[in-house]
């Protein structure tokens, strides 16, 4: 399956534009995509509080391929390299899911010299933070964290941004 069938055009959100701006953010998943979490609005707040976030978006109204790519368009545009967890996703059909899946999880752009901070305090409120990568380069790649011996971690998408910019598409 093409993974940029489950891009969803940017007007379905009612959220303000995802820019991520600049290379060396870590990206990662706040709360569990299979189930909701309690405290994670908290813990969002929490982070936007401190100044460890560059970036955000509540996944609950656009997906996280959805997400990636806005962010990685801008304006600037800056690529990211991810690894999806296995633990998230065993198979690629699980992966093409968590990359299509809205939920009550979040994506996050936390600030490279802030990544303690952030990883300790949603820690200390006992929520799952999925380290996923890093904004980085002009493309979007998009990998799984287990595969095949022949491929340890395959690739799902591998698309410049100049590629991505042409076929957003269209509401």
């Amino acid at each position: 399956m093409d993974l940029l069938r489950c891009w969803q055009p940017d007007s379905l959100s009612s959220q303000e534009p995802l820019v991520f701006g600049r290379p060396g953010l870590l990206l990662a998943i706040l709360g569990d995509p299979r189930q909701p979490h309690p405290q994670a609005k908290a813990a969002l707040t929490t982070l936007v509080e401190q100044g460890l976030l560059c970036a955000h978006r509540a996944l609950d109204e656009q997906n996280l391929l959805t997400a990636l790519v806005s962010g990685c368009l801008g304006p600037p545009q800056v690529g990211c390299t991810v690894v999806l967890p296995s633990t998230l996703c065993a198979d690629e059909a699980s992966a093409i899911e968590l990359c299509r899946r809205t939920g009550s999880h979040h994506l996050l752009a936390i600030f490279a010299d802030r990544q303690a901070d952030a990883r300790l305090l949603v820690q200390d409120m006992h929520i799952p933070l999925w380290p996923l990568g890093r904004t980085t380069g002009q493309n979007l790649l998009i990998r799984r964290s287990e595969g095949p011996e022949a491929d340890p971690f395959p690739t799902l998408l591998n698309c410049s941004l100049t590629d991505l910019a042409n076929r957003r598409p269209q509401p």
